[in-house]
């Protein structure tokens, strides 16, 4: 007889675990085919069964569709099967599509002999369920593009050292992501030779900061300086780095990827790097270059202190040329900047052998 109850339950629920007893484990590997799965396009399930089993399994097994932390959706495809004991059992599933949203799922193998319930089957030496992607039109839309495979730092696409009186400027014109299933990172890579000092600027051109319909996926990024990664940039004016007289060759990397995850579509990133000489410090004392007031809100004052140089222009941040000055091997200059929009540029004043580059803000 049980015990009366006082401050404790009586009975007690007990569950005991032990080997499963319809006797069904997996047997090799889920193959799906496509992968990715298309939105609403036919695939492909073949999986393999074994029936661990002294006794013969009648009954049901079913592919079902999981989010990742093992939620149920929906099932995909069950039958009616006969294994004998001991015996195998390859199915081959071929649906005609699945209308969920793009992302991450599992596929999870269940069955239910004749008279049971529905269980997972058991891990034999293979697994009982698989990952899979579902992806969305725009993956038919996104195909690699030109730069890659550029998926990883190690074989990140180098960017071609084109250098125009030592500024070198790039646009990753075309540029997507465009697999989920692959590293989503985007990887360029520029090499900075040693004997130089170099300032280097770069930003994104993404949905979220640029015309309607011009790009369709929001992106992030950081650079590698050859010893250090900046943290991210989202939609932000990135710091100039600046790397002063290099005595060694140096990689700067930029790392692109999708601010939210699995998303595919294009974006544009676009670098600035210049560079400058080393010079001695009685050359350098020819560079110090006067200018102000700044922050300018309409003339900008350019005091060259006994240089000469031979062309002045003022870029944006990206390298695109907003004025260009002539010097006429004048000392001083008074540049008006009455129509040049509030921000921040770069003034680049080149002598015939190397740009020196000043930052101003322009502030009405």
């Amino acid at each position: 007889m049980l015990v009366a109850e006082d401050s404790y339950m009586n009975p007690i629920n007990v569950s005991i675990n032990g080997t499963n007893p319809q006797g069904l484990i997996s047997n090799g590997n889920i193959t799906i085919t496509p992968s990715p799965i298309e939105q609403n396009n036919p695939f492909q399930i073949e999986y393999e069964i074994l029936n661990n089993n002294s006794t013969d399994f009648n009954g049901e097994i079913s592919m079902d569709l999981h989010e990742l932390n093992g939620d149920w959706i929906e099932e995909i495809e069950h039958n009616t099967y006969s294994i004998p004991a001991n015996g195998t059992e390859t199915i081959v599933i071929n649906h005609t599509g699945l209308a969920n949203d793009p992302g991450s799922y599992k596929v999870v193998i269940w069955h239910k002999p004749t008279g049971g319930t529905w269980e997972i089957i058991e891990d034999g030496i293979y697994p009982n369920s698989q990952a899979v992607d579902i992806v969305g039109l725009d993956f038919a839309m996104n195909l690699p593009d030109v730069y890659e495979d550029n998926n990883s730092e190690a074989i990140a696409y180098s960017i071609p050292a084109n250098w125009t009186q030592d500024e070198l400027t790039f646009e990753s014109t075309g540029a997507n992501v465009h697999s989920v299933t692959a590293d989503s990172n985007d990887y360029y890579k520029v090499e900075l030779e040693a004997g130089y000092s170099y300032k280097v600027y770069a930003k994104i051109r993404d949905d979220y900061n640029s015309q309607p319909g011009e790009f369709s996926n929001d992106v992030i990024f950081k650079v590698f300086d050859g010893a250090n990664w900046t943290n991210f940039y989202d939609d932000v004016e990135m710091d100039t780095i600046r790397l002063n007289n290099l005595t060694s060759n140096v990689d700067l990397i930029i790392d692109v990827v999708p601010f939210f995850y699995n998303t595919l579509g294009t974006y544009e990133m676009d670098l600035v790097v210049m560079r400058a000489g080393v010079v001695s410090v009685l050359e350098n004392e020819k560079l110090d270059i006067s200018v102000y007031p700044n922050p300018v809100s309409s003339i900008l004052n350019v005091d060259f202190n006994g240089g000469i140089y031979q062309s002045v222009k003022l870029t944006s941040l990206d390298g695109k040329v907003i004025k260009t000055i002539g010097t006429s091997n004048q000392q001083k200059l008074n540049i008006d900047l009455t129509d040049v929009a509030d921000g921040s540029y770069f003034l680049n004043l080149f002598d015939g052998n190397q740009t020196i580059v000043k930052r101003i803000t322009v502030a009405k």
